[in-house]
């Protein structure tokens, strides 16, 4: 496996390296002891020389003196015995008068001293010693020492090699090895995979490898945590229903698509690596991203909005809305980031909705029309009914009986009634079909208003009117204040008949919702019938009983819906009725648009 050739190699390479370097030691300290051990035998043979002059040289000039070779030949014999000292030689006249030994040829060293001898006070010198020392048996001396350390260090140095060998290759070699192996089957989704390095008898040392090791393993940990974040951010990308693409700046080229850019486009993944923004849509010029780079967006617009057409790969033209954003993170080199939507439906949605409105338009001419008509056209008939009704009284009262009296009040009766009617129905229709303009409004100062118009049609009538003060609410003024009229008119005109009356005006909190109220202590009415209270031209009470067209809690009911809000009532007869409702729970913006609240 390639872990323990590297494994081999290493190991092979320590023992090397350790008898090179432990050779190259051995030898320079064994050359500086031989170069001191020659310089002591050296040192040592020159003394011997040394001593031949000072310890031997008298005798030598007394035997030549007297021509005592017998004499002489016994001190050079001595002298020859001395260590290392080959030869001797004495010489008279320039001749050799004796000598003992063998000359010596080479690594030679060689030293001469005259004869002298005292004679009649004179000092006479009557010839000379020479003498030769060989210089191989101290070469040889050495050589010999060389071998025996070298030998010696040798076997030293093998045996210091394979024990590191045995030691690198347990306490390191081994665990490197098994880092080695963690870094090979390195998987960066395993968060929890753990390294451990032991030593020897699977014991636990905090030494460098096993810091690397702790090191190694949380790296794994962050890196595999940010892997996951990114494979996280990933997949969140991938299941938006935006395509989003990131480009380089310089070149264009794209490097990132999420899963939605290749559904949309038909492209893989790896097709559109590589693409520029302007192959997948034609409208993106190169202009367009300079510009965007060198413009200082505001926090309030980061990003340029733009409608256009994608091309896919099938050729199909798709239109898109992009965001598109110029990045430059700090030390890194500056991308484009956009984001397509498909707007496909969208557009379609705003077909249908323009032809709705359309449509609707002509329908609210119609209505107009209608509403014209209904207005003039059945107005002129009614009031001449009224009117000719009015006269015949007057002028051939006389002549009529009374029950041809009664029958003429009645005509006029129903012919006013018919004209409320109409003017109820104006109103009812005019409610959903109004400018809406929703703000914020004092309800308790519209309530008040709307009591003191009653008070003011019927000053006679006592009425005790409780309003709650700083009822707030968001609602279009002009309906509301139709909406109240008509319930207070109700409450004011149920309690017509009742000793005592009573209207009471809150508000009351059941969870987060308002819930307004408006209270009175009338006729009532049977709450089996509450069903029908909100449609248009229902009663519950006979005309004759109470005066009324069907029609007042009608458009209280589409005034609500339109504010987004309900309303119900509670009822018994006799006892009076509470009429409740809500409006759409709504809060300002700074800008004066409105969002809807969230219970």
């Amino acid at each position: 496996m390639p872990h323990s050739v590297k494994h081999q190699k290493i190991s092979k390479k320590l023992i090397l390296y350790i008898i090179l370097f432990s050779s190259m030691i051995t030898a320079i300290v064994t050359l500086i002891q031989l170069y001191y051990q020659y310089r002591e035998d050296k040192l040592i043979l020159d003394e011997n020389i040394e001593n031949v002059d000072t310890g031997y040289r008298e005798g030598i000039t007394n035997a030549v003196w007297l021509d005592d070779k017998v004499q002489l030949n016994s001190i050079l014999d001595g002298v020859v015995a001395l260590p290392d000292i080959e030869y001797i030689e004495v010489r008279v006249k320039n001749d050799v008068y004796s000598s003992r030994g063998n000359s010596v040829k080479s690594n030679v060293v060689s030293s001469s001293f005259p004869l002298h001898y005292w004679h009649d006070n004179r000092l006479l010198t009557i010839g000379e010693t020479y003498v030769e020392a060989d210089l191989s048996s101290i070469y040889q001396r050495l050589l010999n020492r060389a071998w025996t350390i070298l030998g010696l260090n040798a076997i030293k140095t093998f045996i210091v090699a394979i024990f590191m060998y045995f030691i690198f290759d347990r306490l390191v070699v081994s665990r490197l090895d098994e880092l080695s192996r963690f870094v090979r089957d390195y998987d960066i989704e395993d968060v929890n995979k753990k390294l451990e390095i032991e030593s020897p008898g699977n014991r636990k040392y905090s030494d460098e490898i096993a810091e690397i090791a702790t090191s190694l393993e949380t790296m794994h940990r962050h890196l595999a945590n940010s892997v996951k974040e990114l494979l996280g951010l990933k997949k969140t990308l991938d299941l938006s229903l935006d395509s989003v693409f990131m480009f380089h700046a310089e070149s264009y080229k794209i490097f990132y698509a999420n899963a939605g850019a290749t559904a949309l486009l038909g492209y893989t993944t790896k097709e559109l690596m590589g693409m520029t923004p302007m192959e997948i849509c034609s409208e993106l010029k190169e202009s367009l991203f300079l510009e965007l780079a060198a413009s200082d967006f505001g926090p309030d617009e980061p990003v340029m909005d733009i409608d256009t057409y994608f091309l896919s790969k099938q050729g199909r033209t798709i239109p898109v809305r992009i965001l598109l954003q110029y990045l430059h993170p700090t030390n890194e080199a500056p991308r484009y980031v956009f984001m397509a939507r498909d707007v496909s439906e969208r557009l379609k949605a705003q077909r249908k909705i323009q032809a709705s409105l359309e449509q609707a338009k002509i329908a609210n001419a119609e209505l107009e029309s209608f509403s014209y008509s209904i207005s003039h056209d059945l107005r002129a008939p009614l009031r001449s009914i009224d009117g000719f009704s009015l006269l015949l009284l007057q002028d051939y009262g006389d002549k009529l009986n009374t029950e041809g009296k009664h029958y003429i009040h009645r005509v006029r009766e129903n012919a006013q009634r018919m004209g409320l009617l109409i003017d109820d129905m104006l109103s009812l229709s005019q409610v959903t079909r109004g400018e809406f303009n929703r703000k914020p409004c004092d309800i308790s100062a519209m309530a008040t208003a709307s009591i003191k118009k009653l008070q003011d049609y019927e000053p006679d009538r006592q009425v005790t009117v409780d309003i709650a003060p700083g009822i707030i609410g968001r609602v279009d003024k002009s309906l509301f204040e139709n909406l109240l009229d008509n319930l207070l008119g109700n409450a004011w005109k149920y309690t017509s008949k009742t000793e005592n009356p009573h209207i009471e005006i809150g508000t009351t909190i059941q969870g987060k919702e308002t819930i307004y109220f408006v209270r009175d202590n009338g006729a009532g009415f049977d709450m089996q019938y509450a069903g029908k209270l909100f449609d248009a031209f229902q009663r519950l009470h006979e005309d004759e009983e109470f005066k009324g067209t069907g029609v007042g809690l009608a458009t209280v009911s589409r005034i609500l819906k339109r504010h987004g809000g309900r309303i119900w009532a509670e009822a018994e007869i006799g006892k009076g009725a509470t009429f409740y409702f809500t409006l759409e729970n709504q809060f300002e913006l700074s800008d004066g648009s409105t969002v809807k609240k969230q219970a």
